[in-house]
C-alpha cells in the first residue's frame, strides 16, 4: 500500500522549510509533515471548512495531550503547533491565500483527479512556489482512477507531466508507480 511519507524525502527539506498540502482533507499528511519539519511552517489548505475543523481539533487535543502534568500524558514541545489551516480554494488563482513565493514545497496526494480547472491549480502552485520550489504529486493512474471513482477527471502520467512542462515546470523522472498510483517530483 502508497504510503505518502514514504515519499517526503523526495523533496529535501531542511527542517525549517514551508511546504503546502494542497487538498489536505482531515490534515493526515500535514501532521506527517509538521512532525518532520519541526522548525518549519505547515499551511494545510482545503476548501472543505469542516475538514479543516477536524484538523484543528486534532490540534487542540493533542496541545492539551501535551499540556497534562508529568505522570498523566505527553509533555514536552507542542506537535502540530506549526500546522495552519487555510480554508482556501486551490482551483483558483490567490485562492490559497498564501503569499507569491513563499512555499518551498507543495503536497498534492489523491486530490488532482477531483480538480475541475487543473491547469488553475498548476499556475496557483507556481504563484506560491519559490524557484527551485518543488512538488510531490500523487495522483490515480487514469484507468483505475476512472473505473473506481467513476470519473472522467482523472488523468495519465503523460498528460500531467505536458500540463506542468507547458506551464515551465522541470518534471523529474517517475519517482514510483505501482497498480493503482503514480508519484512525480516537479519542480519550478
Amino acid at each position: 500500500m502508497l504510503k505518502v511519507s514514504d515519499f517526503f524525502s523526495e523533496l529535501k527539506l531542511k527542517d525549517n522549510a514551508h511546504v503546502a498540502d494542497f487538498g489536505c482533507g482531515v490534515g493526515e499528511n500535514s501532521k506527517i509533515l509538521s512532525e518532520a519539519l519541526p522548525n518549519g511552517k505547515v499551511f494545510a489548505i482545503d476548501v472543505h471548512k469542516d475538514l479543516l475543523e477536524h484538523l484543528e481539533t486534532e490540534i487542540k487535543r493533542e496541545v492539551g495531550a501535551r499540556t497534562l502534568p508529568i505522570g498523566e500524558g505527553r509533555v514536552g514541545p507542542d506537535l502540530y503547533q506549526n500546522i495552519t489551516p487555510v480554508w482556501g480554494n486551490i482551483e483558483e488563482l490567490d485562492g490559497t491565500r498564501l503569499r507569491d513565493e513563499s512555499i518551498d514545497a507543495i503536497l498534492i496526494s489523491n486530490t488532482f483527479h477531483l480538480l475541475i480547472h487543473k491547469k488553475t491549480c498548476v499556475l496557483e502552485m507556481k504563484r506560491v512556489l519559490k524557484r527551485g520550489g518543488k512538488i510531490l504529486f500523487i495522483d490515480w493512474h487514469k484507468a483505475i482512477g476512472q473505473a473506481q471513482m467513476q470519473t472522467k477527471t482523472v488523468l495519465n502520467e503523460s498528460d500531467i507531466e505536458k500540463l506542468f512542462t507547458e506551464l515551465d515546470f522541470k518534471v523529474h523522472s517517475l519517482v514510483h508507480k505501482d497498480g493503482s498510483h503514480f508519484v512525480l517530483i516537479v519542480e519550478k
